[in-house]
């Protein structure tokens, strides 16, 4: 009896042991292969829009954005000594020193380790690399290949690493959080609106005078550009003679709002082959180009009025969602 007892269980083990070596692999790779795949033509800077839009943080009011390269990830950690590889990278930087919050996201090259990655962000992060101020928490987290690293006050990183968390959930849709909030405004609206925040009196430009829509006349050569590829336009320039303080200054502002079918980046490249500022007075110009899917602005400043270039970069990356581009004339 003893024998037959200890056959059957030496049988139920036998069972035991084969179903478990058929059961089903878990394939983690082809969850992430989809994941990889369904944010791979994403630009890493609509991600960050959306990780604005989803957490509501607000980022784009108190940031400006940049490209992440292994040159200048020093200044986004606040250390040197992260080495690891990355494909692209792109940031929400603070205006104000004063500010203490860094978000980044990464897209690794294929097969990388996304979680040591992560992890090797979170040890290099200094959070006291700001002036007088100190991030709260530090964090970062993978999903798939990319990685969303992230320092600041506990609230808006807790609500950021939330939102991140969204993008792998199964039927998400990236382009519901992708708003435009140039839709909808007129180029006068939108002139209008920088004009309350950067007018002459305030920043050295914009004065609310010198302006109007593109005509056959327009200087700078803007009249050479193809009338037909906008709905819309306004061109403001302005001139202060030189004095004790600062030269010359003068600048150039032209916005437009693109006709149906026009791609707005194939007439940012003409317009910037069309723009002729030999003519604009002062020294240190600086040029600035932004467009989103259907306006482009164009701004050259020379004098106090070149700062500014950064001052707009900020405003239309941040703000206005556009892509922007500092060019060499």
């Amino acid at each position: 009896m003893k024998k037959f007892i200890c056959i059957v269980l030496a049988l139920a083990c036998l069972l035991s042991l084969a179903g478990c070596s058929k059961a089903p692999k878990k394939t983690p790779s082809a969850t992430t292969a989809a994941l990889n795949s369904s944010l791979s033509n994403v630009e890493l800077q609509k991600i960050l829009y959306v990780l604005e839009d989803i957490s509501g943080t607000g980022i784009g009011e108190f940031c400006y954005q940049e490209d992440i390269t292994p040159q200048n990830i020093s200044a986004v950690l606040g250390t040197d000594g992260f080495k690891l590889p990355f494909a692209s990278g792109r940031a929400y930087l603070p205006t104000m020193s004063t500010t203490a919050f860094v978000l980044a996201v990464f897209r690794l090259e294929e097969g990388a380790d996304a979680q040591a990655f992560a992890e090797a962000l979170k040890e290099n992060a200094d959070p006291d690399r700001w002036v007088c101020v100190r991030a709260e928490k530090v964090e970062a987290q993978s999903l798939g290949n990319m990685v969303m690293f992230v320092m600041g006050n506990e609230a808006s990183v807790s609500r950021l690493t939330q939102a991140f968390a969204k993008l792998g959930e199964p039927g998400f849709r990236m382009e519901e959080h992708l708003i435009d909030p140039l839709e909808g405004l007129t180029m006068d609206q939108l002139y209008s609106k920088l004009y309350k925040k950067y007018s002459l009196s305030n920043y050295g430009f914009m004065d609310g005078e010198d302006f109007g829509a593109v005509q056959d006349n327009t200087a700078y050569g803007l009249a050479d550009i193809s009338s037909w590829q906008y709905t819309d336009s306004v061109v403001d320039v302005g001139y202060q003679p030189a004095d004790s303080y600062d030269g010359e200054r003068a600048y150039v502002l032209a916005m437009f709002r693109m006709s149906h079918g026009v791609n707005a980046q194939t007439f940012a490249q003409e317009l910037q082959e069309c723009v002729d500022t030999s003519s604009l007075k002062g020294e240190g110009q600086q040029y600035l180009l932004a467009w989103s899917d259907d306006v482009v602005i164009y701004y050259a400043g020379s004098g106090s009025y070149a700062w500014n270039n950064f001052t707009l970069n900020s405003e239309f990356a941040g703000i206005y969602r556009m892509q922007t581009q500092g060019l060499e004339q």
